[in-house]
């Protein structure tokens, strides 16, 4: 469902990715808590498609919640908090707020320009997915899009 809503956003339809996104992350806080890494992606998810429609305080909220998940679960210099910031920076920009934006978008650079030891946190050596118990192979989003464009 996450990646539907994915492909949804790629589509340029905001509401029915912020729909299943929601949907997504109502499933993902039963299977992983609600400060689990899925959590974060699905948060970080609904929030860009918040913004996109134009609901910058929902958005602001999920971002926020998304960032404080990843600080918590990942190492302070992980490429996925840098994502989380640049995203919220991106609200506050379109809110006027570059004072908050600023901060967040330095942070960011700092954290991009170091090398990265590991894309997955050292606190758990399974993926969200494999936690949940569900070790099927995933169809990569770019494939589901694909054939999604050949059925039109």
């Amino acid at each position: 469902m996450s990646d539907l809503s994915l492909l949804y956003f790629y589509e340029h339809k905001f509401a029915e990715a912020e729909q299943l996104g929601g949907r997504a992350l109502a499933i993902d806080e039963k299977a992983f808590g609600p400060e689990g890494l899925q959590v974060s992606t699905d948060l970080n998810r609904v929030g860009i498609a918040q913004r996109d429609e134009g609901k910058v305080k929902e958005a602001e909220n999920s971002l926020k919640r998304a960032l404080a998940i990843r600080e918590k679960q990942l190492p302070r210099q992980h490429q996925w908090i840098a994502v989380s910031l640049e995203n919220l920076a991106s609200v506050y920009l379109l809110q006027g707020k570059q004072d908050k934006a600023a901060p967040l978008i330095a942070r960011a650079r700092i954290i991009r320009a170091r090398p990265q030891a590991a894309s997955l946190p050292a606190k758990s050596k399974k993926s969200t997915r494999e936690q949940a118990g569900n070790n099927k192979p995933r169809i990569p989003c770019k494939t589901v899009m694909q054939e999604a464009r050949k059925s039109r």
